[in-house]
């Protein structure tokens, strides 16, 4: 029979800029760890679910790139994103 594919992986020399690129990032300001490297805590806001469908913070990105979750740096940035309108989502005026 024919073998499958290899499934699409991430080079290892991209996946170690990007985990340097992503440490430096939350060496910048205090508050960025702080605010978005954990689950935020829906004990404490228990409306958050309900505004936000995709939660995503720092950590699990983080965790994600240890585990090749990751196939290129694009899908890398969309939750880079997705942690910003998350935020501005929940956040917003209104």
């Amino acid at each position: 029979s024919i073998p499958s594919p290899a499934a699409p992986k991430m080079a290892v020399e991209v996946k170690t800029e990007i985990e340097e690129i992503l440490h430096e990032f939350m060496q910048l300001n205090p508050k960025i760890k702080k605010w978005f490297y954990d689950p935020v805590d829906t004990s404490e806001y228990i409306d958050y679910l309900d505004m936000i469908e995709v939660p995503m913070y720092l950590s699990l990105i983080q965790k994600r790139l240890r585990n090749n979750y990751y196939t290129n740096k694009h899908s890398v940035l969309a939750d880079m994103e997705l942690v910003k309108e998350n935020c501005y989502k929940y956040n917003e005026d209104g």
